[in-house]
């Protein structure tokens, strides 16, 4: 049987843009959903780190907005969550759909690595399975041996080969404590915030180069793919360089988060928008 966990939040203001709900907000309530799905379910965060000295981390995210739903469509938004573990316990994604009066606004994925605890005041950890103990928290139905959708690792070559550049950019930041999570690394969510502003900024500054760029600002985003691939810390400096593409006549952005460590070129995160 397939266990879900139901939950729900007044449709504030502060959660919409005059375009659509907010990716950084949809991708934190999502998490958030999953993780009371784990607690009422199977096993809290806390203490799976307490009594089985593991964890799990996010490793990247799929967002797909469905119906349009803006500010005045209702009232409050519905949260509707199940698990599924992936290949033995390698991946655990969590799955969220949305709806909001009668529209169902948007469905998401955050995919979680298992981690083994090192040094347990530090949150110190290394990758590895699910624990055999922790899978057997799980019903046999949710598990599966179909590979999960990694969207970022598929289309960017795509793109990058395939479609037209039309603009590119950079957008500076720094980390501080409201990006940060309870070891003090970034909150995956943030790269929302910090990939929409370089897409805005392009947008504004180089609207004149082509008639589609203006669409990163004045339309919604219809898909939102994420891949993690190391963390920021507190006060870390990182950029986004974003490039926008036509790609089989829709517009995509394709943002690299990266830093500058030791001399080198650090590659954080690579998140792709498609934009409706």
């Amino acid at each position: 049987m397939l266990r879900t966990s139901h939950s729900s939040v007044p449709a504030c203001p502060t959660l919409f843009t005059p375009l659509q709900i907010h990716t950084r907000e949809l991708l934190q309530l999502g998490v958030g959903a999953w993780v009371g799905w784990m607690r009422d379910h199977t096993v809290s965060i806390q203490k799976m780190t307490e009594n089985y000295g593991a964890a799990v981390v996010v490793a990247g995210a799929n967002l797909h907005y469905l119906e349009p739903c803006l500010f005045h469509d209702g009232d409050t938004v519905h949260l509707n969550s199940h698990s599924v573990v992936h290949k033995k316990g390698i991946l655990v994604e969590g799955i969220t759909e949305f709806t909001c009066g009668s529209k169902t606004l948007a469905r998401m994925s955050v995919f979680l690595r298992p981690v083994i605890i090192g040094d347990e005041h530090s949150s110190a950890a290394k990758s590895g399975s699910l624990l055999p103990e922790l899978q057997a928290l799980f019903e046999p139905e949710e598990f599966s041996q179909v590979p999960y959708n990694r969207y970022v690792k598929q289309l960017q070559p795509e793109i990058e080969r395939e479609g037209e550049l039309i603009a590119k950019g950079a957008h500076p930041f720094k980390l501080h404590r409201y990006a940060m999570d309870f070891a003090d690394q970034w909150a995956f969510m943030e790269t929302a915030a910090y990939v929409g502003g370089s897409r805005e900024n392009l947008a504004v500054a180089q609207a004149t180069s082509h008639q589609r760029l203006i669409e990163g600002i004045s339309v919604p985003v219809k898909n939102y793919y994420l891949d993690l691939k190391r963390p920021y810390f507190l006060f870390d400096e990182g950029h986004v360089e974003t490039k926008a593409y036509i790609w089989k006549d829709k517009l995509f952005f394709v943002h690299n988060l990266l830093s500058q460590q030791r001399g080198d070129h650090q590659l954080h995160a690579v998140v792709i928008e498609e934009m409706q």
